[in-house]
């Protein structure tokens, strides 16, 4: 009789020879005898996992065959896998902490393995190009017949799984109706514990800023077009050298000069 045994059934030495039912135990499972029995009477092999006093035990219940082959009793055994619970708890706890966050973030989010299948996609993904994890997982691009978007993220992919290392990109897709839309994508190669490779991704949406200063950029060279042909101009004061200059847009390439710095006053 082994030491776990006597911790967790509560048995002592004289119990050995009593039947089940008779014998003094601190298991609370009270279908324990009925399923002995059933591996007895030419049940097959049970595995169950059971909990017990705030441990995670594996419990076997085989038959106790004798010379002849016959059953003439069972053999239970219960390993201690209170560790492996606990551990396989923390990661499900902190991969759900991972997807609720990704799933409030307003950036796409992907992960495939080395070979480009679908591990993970993140619910802004799915509502933005109206697709889902479970019909594309374990799926690559070509598979799936993936839209320009996911094409020209997975280049971005392979392109970082050959360099091992971060790759930024911004990029020009079309939507299903034909809309132009451009991508600020980082993909980020790495491994997990047991070293497979994996490739995951965050994808920005910047069209509407790029066309806000896309935008900006178009009336301000109106307004030097117009100071051109009205041979007018706009002068910024720096204090630090304590001169004038014309006034130029950052935004836009530069254009012929309004006029000579006008120097002190």
């Amino acid at each position: 009789m082994s030491t776990l045994t006597v911790r967790i059934f509560g048995l002592v030495p004289d119990g050995l020879g009593h039947g089940l039912a008779g014998i003094p135990c601190t298991l609370t499972l009270p279908t324990l005898r009925q399923q002995v029995q059933a591996v007895v009477a030419g049940g097959p092999l049970l595995v169950q996992q059971v909990s017990q006093q705030k441990r995670d035990y594996l419990m076997q219940i085989a038959p106790h065959l004798d010379v002849a082959g016959r059953r003439i009793g069972a053999v239970l055994t219960f390993a201690n896998i209170s560790e492996l619970t606990r551990a396989e708890a923390h990661r499900i706890e902190a991969e759900e902490r991972f997807r609720l966050f990704m799933d409030r973030s307003p950036a796409i989010a992907w992960i495939k393995d080395v070979d480009g299948r679908h591990i993970y996609l993140s619910r802004t993904f799915e509502q933005r190009f109206g697709v889902w994890l479970e019909d594309w997982r374990g799926k690559t691009d070509a598979e799936l017949g993936t839209t320009s978007a996911a094409n020209t993220l997975w280049r971005a992919d392979r392109e970082a799984l050959a360099a091992g290392l971060p790759v930024e990109r911004e990029g020009e897709t079309l939507d299903p109706d034909g809309r132009i839309r451009i991508w600020h994508s980082i993909n980020i190669p790495f491994c997990d514990a047991v070293g497979r490779s994996y490739v995951g991704g965050i994808g920005i949406d910047m069209t509407e800023r790029r066309r806000a200063e896309d935008t900006l950029c178009r009336n301000e060279q109106r307004m030097v077009l117009a100071q051109d042909a009205a041979h007018a101009g706009i002068w910024e004061w720096g204090l630090d050298a304590d001169g004038n200059y014309p006034k130029r847009s950052s935004r836009c390439p530069p254009r012929a000069v309004l006029g000579p710095r006008t120097g002190k006053r």
